[in-house]
């Protein structure tokens, strides 16, 4: 295929739309956005928390707790209603919507306006679905009779990065079509450097990548809340104790009222 130079297949590839599940492919001059996929910038996150085992003796209502904070699942084919959005987004998340990301999300879907997410900013800070999660992990370290806790996230960009990878799918797979160029898979369509389109996904990419990040603030500080802890600065010298601190300087000091309807 033109453009493609390496190919790295990880332990857990399986199929998926032209480009499987599990890989990672080097191209020069070219962009497919079937191989990054609609999840952009879905990835994973980990903080210590000031908690040991002993400390949560009622697993049930922690699971509750937390989720009645964050929405999570999908219902109404993703429509007004859905548990897995906010029906009104609280304040907080409004707040990091209109400060942090509703700038570029304008003048992208001004440009493109088949990219508009009508539930925007009612994704911000939600779980979703598929294989994301938020967990309570222990940490396997020599303190075996009350280890400390963390927590681990896995979310992306939910709808609004879907509606981004979906529509430059298709506008690859046509350009690809229309350079009479065939490929073993259609859906493997890409983009060429020099074109508009290459740049404007180049740059719109970039925006769901930040979503996450926004979300994942979002999604520890209400699981912080449900847990009723403070977050621990633990200076283990680590790569998460370090984000850990990231996470706590970023989102906003606001306070977090629970909310029931998830």
């Amino acid at each position: 295929m033109p453009g493609v130079e390496r190919i790295a297949i990880m332990p857990d590839a399986h199929v998926g739309n032209g480009a499987c599940v599990g890989s990672a492919i080097l191209t020069r001059d070219i962009v497919i956005p079937a191989a990054v996929g609609v999840d952009i910038g879905c990835g994973m996150i980990a903080a210590p928390l000031a908690l040991r085992r002993s400390d949560l003796s009622n697993l049930p209502k922690v699971r509750a707790q937390i989720e009645r904070r964050i929405p999570v699942g999908r219902t109404n084919n993703g429509q007004r209603g859905d548990r897995g959005a906010w029906d009104a987004p609280p304040a907080d998340v409004e707040h990091v919507w209109r400060v942090s990301l509703a700038r570029d999300y304008g003048a992208m879907v001004k440009k493109y306006p088949d990219l508009a997410h009508q539930f925007g900013s009612h994704h911000l800070g939600t779980l979703g679905t598929g294989n994301h999660f938020l967990e309570v992990c222990v940490e396997l370290t020599g303190e075996l009779d009350d280890p400390p806790l963390w927590l681990m996230l896995h979310s992306g960009s939910r709808g609004i990065g879907n509606k981004i990878g979906s529509w430059f799918t298709r506008k690859a797979r046509s350009e690809t079509i229309r350079a009479g160029i065939t490929l073993p898979d259609p859906e493997l369509g890409f983009l060429s450097r020099g074109t508009e389109l290459f740049a404007d996904y180049l740059r719109y990419a970039q925006w769901p990548r930040t979503m996450p990040g926004r979300a994942a603030c979002s999604c520890f500080e209400r699981a912080r809340a449900g847990l009723a802890l403070r977050w621990a600065v633990r200076r283990s010298g680590t790569t998460s104790a370090a984000l850990c601190i990231a996470i706590t300087t970023t989102w906003p000091a606001r306070s977090t009222s629970a909310r029931s309807d998830c």
